[in-house]
């Protein structure tokens, strides 16, 4: 009996020392763990695969608490930090309070930055979709351009209404020495310098509303002037024409433009005095016009503002 209260005071002695043991170890084990960790402001002070918790730099996974996850959706600070008050947390330990002052002041930090960089990306965001909505030709509807057309050289104004619809209206001075037709003895005849000018009034279409666009257009436009001959007629002209082609304006406001133009003539007249008219020469004028310069390609180059 003796021998077996032995062993068992031996046993519960070597518990005992066992569990004291465990009790002393475990907060220098932590104190050993809480001195390998990164001390911390932001996030940005710790490595790529930490993040910034409570002032320590924590492995990333560790991140999916509640309240971390409140602070990273911006959650709100009061509802965050509300933790029964400094009694209820720390009771009389002076230092857990300090501890807790200093944690709750970073988290207002990283919410206040966290806050900021929320707005910042939304207004971002904002630029970002204003700038996608702008239509240069809507924020510079008048245009002038130069233009080589057809007929020859001249200038071309318009004014856009919506960044789709652009009424233009354009000038071109013709002085070509011509020779045209005589192939038959019934075809007439002509030899001499053609000088007109012509004004065209156009309704342009533009299926995009991007800074470049294919371009349809149809327009009314009169000439006038004279084919220097040996009769020395004074000519008119009215016509219907259209283009289709393509548009580019820049944001710098540099406007060029290409197409493709056909027209057909509705009435000419060639007259040498009031009611004298050259029906012959008109005849010719009229094909030589339908057939040289009604069709062809017109280039324009010009700025928008």
């Amino acid at each position: 009996m003796k021998r077996f209260a032995y062993n068992t005071t031996a046993t519960a002695s070597a518990m005992l020392f066992i569990v004291a043991a465990m009790l002393v170890g475990a907060p220098a084990s932590a104190t050993a763990e809480q001195q390998q960790k990164t001390s911390c402001e932001a996030h940005d002070d710790c490595a790529d695969d930490e993040q910034c918790i409570m002032g320590w730099c924590e492995p990333a996974e560790d991140t999916d608490s509640t309240e971390l996850r409140a602070a990273d959706e911006h959650a709100d600070l009061a509802a965050f930090l509300d933790d029964g008050g400094a009694d209820a947390a720390c009771g009389s330990d002076r230092r857990c309070r300090i501890q807790r002052l200093r944690q709750r002041n970073q988290m207002r930090r990283h919410y206040d930055v966290a806050q900021q960089q929320k707005a910042l990306e939304e207004e971002i965001d904002d630029l970002f979709a204003e700038e996608a909505k702008r239509v240069e030709r809507i924020e510079n509807p008048i245009s002038v351009a130069v233009q080589y057309h057809p007929f020859g050289w001249g200038m071309v104004m318009g004014y856009t209404f919506d960044g789709q619809l652009r009424a233009d209206f354009s000038v071109v001075y013709e002085d070509r020495r011509i020779s045209y037709g005589g192939g038959t003895n019934d075809e007439p005849t002509l030899s001499g310098n053609h000088q007109v000018w012509y004004g065209t009034g156009h309704i342009t279409y533009l299926p995009s509303r991007a800074w470049f666009s294919p371009l349809v257009s149809a327009g009314f436009g009169m000439g006038g002037g004279e084919f220097n001959d040996a009769n020395n007629p004074g000519v008119r002209y009215h016509y219907l024409t259209g283009a289709v082609g393509a548009e580019g304006q820049f944001d710098s406001g540099m406007l060029v433009r290409t197409s493709f133009r056909y027209g057909r003539l509705l009435y000419n007249q060639a007259r040498r005095g009031p009611g004298d008219y050259d029906e012959r020469r008109r005849q010719a004028l009229r094909e030589y016009v339908n057939d040289e310069t009604m069709i062809g390609f017109d280039f324009a180059i010009g700025w928008a503002f």
